[in-house]
């Protein structure tokens, strides 16, 4: 999971880190931000598929202005600067580092400008591919620190040309980024250092530097190979994030999945992945049934099995009424609920997705047990979730003493920067009379932040 956010001048958000845990939930008033952040990571994560047109963008999620306005427009500098977005991921020692880049001229387009771009990567993992023999097979090469994976190539090739080409691409090894090679060298291919040219070794340029502490517990070993391949898994998906704000129309119609599959941002696509659901897996269907029962008139869902069928409804029943109705009939709610259970179950949509204004059309108490559902699937189908909301009813659904689930309040300080507080339990307020308040109440009262000043 991403476990920290380093955000750089993208619109209102200057300098902002953030730690973030599965559940995240932004609550703060109009104008503060909160979606800046969804964007802001939607936008590394098309940097990291190379898909920064503004037509992908835009099914992204992402609101796309003048490239200019896409900056932190606190300066006119600024106005001219990258755009620099970090990423950490639980278990992985590098950030996955994106610096964005705009000419601000007609019709140009952003690029990614990283330390080490895509291209220069897919050349050391041809490289890597080109020496490979019967005896050696490399896997897994990405887990490595960026620099490791370059002292891996040159450990494994005695190639003048291919040297000086590694070395050229950034700065020399430190012993510790030498040591994380050898160490993969050992678990992932067998091959001992031992029977490496000490020639080669001495043509290695290595820095004299201390490992830092946060770093070394992160070395490459036997224990936490699982957990490091399960974060890798994460970062690779991370790619298919998506920022989904459903709309009734698409809900309701049952509009097709467009350019991104299998769910379009405002829920295009819905029916095939139901359907898909259902024929691929039915103990997730279940799953979507059973959290339909927070409808207490909730009585039963047929969705048509064909393919091929040009049916484009579902049939819902209602305990009350003697005929089933399908979701044209539908109350909005329930096709949002609907929207999100799914979403949340599929195998096929993204490992690390953000909902926009979950709260629109559901009823506050709706709102409250909805949340609690989706902390308990985001643990089940092992997904990482941001939402933001304006609903105080949404945060009585949040367990502060769950480290899983963050609730971020944001508001912006007097340069106009956002910045979000996370409340904690021990930040939990109580009246009085030190009784515990609820979250929602604490909010409205002004005791969390994030509320509009001036009335």
């Amino acid at each position: 999971m991403i476990s920290k956010l380093q955000i750089n001048n993208y619109k209102s958000l200057h300098e902002l880190e953030l730690d973030v845990g599965r559940f995240n939930v932004l609550i703060g008033e109009n104008g503060c931000g909160k979606s800046n952040v969804l964007e802001a990571i939607a936008l590394a994560a098309a940097a990291a598929a190379d898909k920064l047109d503004n037509e992908f963008l835009v099914s992204r999620g992402i609101r796309v202005t003048e490239p200019q306005l896409m900056r932190a427009a606190f300066s006119f500098n600024s106005m001219l600067e990258p755009i620099k977005i970090n990423l950490g991921f639980e278990n992985l020692v590098d950030f996955q580092k994106y610096i964005l880049h705009n000419d601000n001229q007609p019709y140009s387009k952003w690029s990614n400008q990283s330390a080490l771009n895509a291209i220069q990567i897919e050349l050391m993992i041809d490289i890597l591919n080109r020496i490979k023999n019967e005896s050696t097979t490399f896997r897994h090469i990405e887990l490595l620190p960026l620099s490791s994976q370059r002292a891996l190539i040159i450990l494994v090739t005695a190639q003048t040309e291919v040297i000086n080409f590694i070395i050229n691409l950034s700065s020399p090894f430190t012993h510790y980024e030498l040591q994380q090679a050898a160490k993969y060298l050992n678990i992932f291919s067998g091959k001992d250092l031992a029977n490496l040219d000490e020639h080669l070794i001495r043509k290695l340029p290595i820095y004299e530097e201390e490992t830092p502490e946060s770093i070394s517990q992160f070395e490459i070993n036997e224990e936490n190979t699982k957990k490091i391949l399960e974060a890798h898994n994460f970062r690779t998906r991370f790619k298919e994030f998506t920022i989904f704000s459903a709309e009734n129309s698409a809900l309701r119609n049952f509009s097709k999945e467009g350019q991104i599959e299998p769910l379009g941002i405002n829920g295009e696509g819905l029916l095939k992945l139901l359907k898909v659901i259902q024929s691929k897996s039915p103990e997730q269907l279940e799953e979507i049934v059973t959290c339909l029962e927070l409808f207490d008139w909730f009585d039963g869902l047929h969705i048509p099995k064909d393919f091929s069928s040009y049916e484009d409804k579902v049939t819902i029943a209602d305990r009350f009424l003697s005929t089933a109705f399908d979701q044209r009939s539908a109350n909005e709610g329930f096709l949002f609920v609907l929207f999100y259970i799914a979403l949340m179950v599929s195998d096929d949509t993204p490992k690390i997705f953000a909902i926009d204004n979950i709260d629109v059309a559901l009823n506050p108490k709706l709102c409250t047990k909805l949340i609690k559902e989706l902390v308990r699937l985001a643990k089940k189908y092992d997904k990482q979730v941001f939402v933001t909301t304006h609903n105080p009813a949404i945060l009585d659904g949040i367990d502060l003493g769950d480290d899983e689930q963050r609730l971020l309040v944001g508001s912006r300080n007097k340069q106009g920067h956002t910045r979000f507080k996370r409340i904690e339990l021990k930040d939990k307020p109580r009246s009085s009379t030190n009784e515990e308040l609820r979250l929602s109440e604490a909010f409205l009262r002004g005791y969390l932040g994030g509320l509009p000043k001036g009335f």
